[in-house]
């Protein structure tokens, strides 16, 4: 992986900080940018889609999130080894974007396999695998089951104070 790759990336990350401080076209140029410069890699391809995903989300457009997501991220996922935390990742926004978009069953059963494969790959406590039992959680509120999402949220909490620290902002 070679300086473009490192570009590639340095460029997502500049596109969340754009959407966090409220410029949608900003981020969106820099992941265009990210793109043309990804040269195939699926590992890349997906956590640009992702990202797209996340800035739609944070800019309400729920459509664009779930076909980002879903279609575009879905490309390249297969592409990637099951054990990366990108394809993770994108599980977890796939799920996400299928909750908010009212498919709440197929949201469930992608989000479980998240935290699953995430408890496999990485361990319980870890805290890519707590971020993903929060997106469970969210599920698990939304569809009623409330008590088990109170309870999976307190655990998920607790793992990232633990190894984040009780004042980070994951």
């Amino acid at each position: 992986r070679g300086p473009s790759f490192v570009r590639a990336q340095a460029l997502c990350y500049r596109s969340s900080y754009l959407a966090w401080v409220g410029d949608a076209e900003g981020a969106a140029a820099a992941l265009d940018e990210a793109e043309s410069m990804a040269s195939g890699d699926p590992r890349l391809l997906i956590q640009i889609q992702r990202r797209r995903g996340e800035v739609a989300l944070s800019q309400g457009d729920f459509e664009l999130a779930w076909r980002a997501c879903s279609f575009m991220a879905a490309r390249h996922f297969r592409d990637v080894d099951p054990r990366d935390r990108e394809r993770l990742r994108t599980m977890s926004c796939w799920g996400e974007a299928l909750l908010l978009s009212d498919t709440p069953r197929t949201a469930g059963s992608v989000l479980a396999d998240a935290v699953a494969q995430s408890q496999e790959e990485l361990g319980h406590e870890h805290p890519d695998t707590a971020k993903h039992a929060l997106a469970l959680a969210s599920f698990y509120a939304r569809t009623g089951a409330t008590k088990r999402a109170e309870r999976l949220h307190q655990t998920s909490m607790g793992l990232l104070e633990k190894s984040l620290g009780a004042n980070s902002r994951c």
